[in-house]
């Protein structure tokens, strides 16, 4: 080839991949370390710590599982967030309408698509999707209420081979939200799912917790589990295969950290979830890349209320709360020990999700110590002559089993609050038990996504029982909290919305649940091959994107 053939083909292909990156940046995703040339990827193996628990996506409701499902299956629409906004894309469905009460939603379904199996998707597998994930109703996890408060067996209408409504039993501001992500509605084969239910398998729960059949990119090869997951092309997916892609996935569940850096090191891994509290294992390494993402989840430390649980009074005292989220050390919490890798929260509601910046100004509490103790002792809880407070009572925080960066994040609150004069204890116990029965003070625990709307954190983390919340049962229950909560599910406009979230930010400084210790980011480490990939905060990693150059 001549110098100026060679020179036009450079050209050409710094032409695609600027088009390429224009592109992606305008669907709503972040993408990482766009490769050059390529093409002929094959495997690629993703370490994880996450187990792989089901990949039946009607009662899936765990990051583990979140991999291969979401790879593939697929929704009808996609959630989109990047720098210039916050809304949904095109999936399965190609458009949508709402009507202006916000009870009917109107789909109309892409066509052509195929299942990994060759039948074609039609506005009965949707309606048979819905129904199913109603009917059977999660019986592992409950993932199913994230559409049941919206739907019922009878929401669903066909219109056409490719239009189908929808009407909602009420109106529910989050409600594309809800269908946004892989759980629990994924688009099912009708045909070949009912080929399999049985008198044994009501709704073919077992055999689709085994033998998954979607649209997505992906279908599975082989399931060891509790070992690996690989997943291969199905290469009958409607955006077609040219260009870079990975002909093969392996999932693999690691079981510790230090396993998953050796593997990455060995160059058995090309990408993992690391966890921050090892990065330092890896930070030095030259064949290691390191890249950070915003995610959705959330730490806190819920407090907990009820007095017939702990037989402790002053937990119900909302000033002694608000002087217990002054003690608490934010920022050397998230340089010490998240490395840096954590934003500050405002708010319950996650950066990045809609109404968080404008509901949420500023932050409630901050670490002062003076101001602590000083909002103690004019609440009546003074230093006793033994130097401690509330009588010598025992505070009892609790963390996960095994969770080392919760466990030093409740050591060192614990520091904070003996300093004040409180006695406190730091148990590690079984979060099952725990957020439901425990008698513990403050639990430290994680919020993750479930489906991408500021509901999916007010609802469970502030709103009373009797309103449908408080999932961690920590006795919270506030009437003004509550009744804008419903209003902000109901709001047809975002400034209503907007309103009911500013009025909720504003009373929970005054009646405080939880320290909201912050948003951590997610940590992928990768090789330095010829790698790009894009995370998306809802299903994290898309396998169609991420490839590796052979």
């Amino acid at each position: 080839m001549g110098e100026k053939s060679r020179e036009l083909r450079n050209i050409k292909i710094t032409a695609v991949a600027l088009i390429v990156v224009a592109i992606l940046l305008m669907s709503g995703v972040i993408y990482v370390g766009i490769a050059m040339k390529g093409g002929n990827a094959t495997v690629l193996v993703y370490c994880t710590a996450n187990h792989i628990l089901t990949l039946d996506p009607a009662d899936a409701d765990d990051i583990g599982s979140l991999a291969p499902i979401g790879n593939i299956y697929e929704t009808l629409i996609k959630y989109s967030s990047d720098e210039n906004g916050l809304g949904f894309l095109e999936g399965l469905a190609t458009s949508w309408t709402k009507s202006t009460d916000g009870l009917w939603y109107n789909f109309t379904l892409r066509e052509g698509v195929r299942f990994s199996n060759g039948n074609l998707l039609t506005s009965s597998d949707v309606k048979f999707s819905i129904e199913r994930a109603l009917s059977m109703d999660s019986p592992n996890t409950g993932v199913a209420r994230i559409i049941s408060r919206s739907l019922d067996l009878n929401s669903t209408q066909i219109l056409d081979d490719y239009h189908l409504s929808m009407k909602l039993k009420q109106p529910y501001a989050g409600f594309l939200a809800t269908i946004a992500q892989p759980f629990p509605l994924s688009i099912l084969d009708r045909e070949y799912t009912l080929e399999h239910y049985s008198a044994e398998d009501k709704y073919a729960h077992e055999f689709m917790s085994d033998n998954p059949m979607g649209t997505g990119p992906y279908m599975l090869e082989t399931w060891q589990k509790g070992s690996e997951v690989v997943l291969v092309r199905n290469a009958l997916h409607w955006r077609g295969w040219s260009g870079n892609h990975t002909d093969k996935i392996v999932i693999r569940e690691v079981a510790d950290a230090v396993s998953i850096t050796s593997a990455l090191e060995a160059g058995d891994a090309d990408i993992a979830d690391v966890p921050l509290s090892n990065l330092s294992d890896v930070a030095d390494n030259p064949d290691l890349a390191v890249e950070t993402f915003r995610t959705f989840d959330i730490e806190i430390a819920v407090m907990n209320t009820v007095h017939s649980r702990t037989n402790h009074s002053f937990m119900r005292d909302p000033s002694v709360r608000q002087a217990l989220s002054y003690a608490f050390d934010y920022l050397n919490t998230s340089a010490q020990l998240y490395q840096g890798n954590m934003e500050e929260l405002n708010g319950c509601i996650p950066n990045g999700l809609p109404f968080s910046a404008e509901s949420q100004p500023t932050k409630h509490f901050v670490y002062n110590l003076n101001l602590a103790s000083d909002m103690l002792n004019s609440s009546g809880y003074f230093l006793d002559v033994r130097n401690q407070r509330f009588n010598g009572t025992t505070m009892k925080l609790v963390v996960q089993v095994g969770d080392p960066l919760r466990i030093a994040s409740a050591e060192s609150y614990a520091l904070s609050l003996r300093r004040l004069g409180v006695l406190v204890t730091v148990e590690e116990g079984d979060s099952s038990v725990l957020e439901w029965k425990g008698n513990w003070d403050m639990f430290f625990a994680k919020k993750v996504l479930r489906y991408p709307d500021p509901d999916d954190y007010v609802v469970p983390l502030l709103v009373s029982s009797a309103g449908g919340g408080d999932f961690f049962h920590s006795g919270i229950s506030d009437s003004i909290i509550d009744s804008a909560a419903r209003a902000a599910s109901v709001g047809m406009s975002e400034s209503s919305r907007l309103e009911a979230y500013e009025l909720i930010w504003q009373e929970s400084k005054e009646n405080p649940n939880m320290i909201l210790i912050g948003q951590p980011d997610c940590v992928l480490v990768s090789r330095n091959l010829e790698i790009g990939f894009q995370f998306d905060p809802v299903m994290r990693l898309d396998f169609y994107t991420l490839w590796i150059s052979a």
